[in-house]
């Protein structure tokens, strides 16, 4: 089982909250998507491949977490 590294996770929400605020344009709504983001990540954690960046997975997270919000 792949084990959660908190502090690499930490210094990858810079990068995600920027990258939420350009796909929202409102910081309320990156703030959001952020936060569902690592939800999502953190309850499906044990599905994540070890050798996978754990950048990329959690980018592909938020953006479809972003479209999903867009089509509701």
């Amino acid at each position: 089982m792949n084990r959660i590294d908190d502090e690499e996770l930490r210094q990858l929400l810079p990068s995600l909250r920027r990258f939420a605020l350009w796909l929202a344009r409102n910081p309320a709504d990156a703030d959001d998507l952020v936060q569902a983001c690592i939800e999502r990540a953190l309850s499906r954690w044990s599905t994540r491949r070890g050798d996978a960046s754990l950048k990329a997975w959690l980018f592909a997270i938020l953006h479809r977490q972003f479209i999903d919000q867009r089509r509701r």
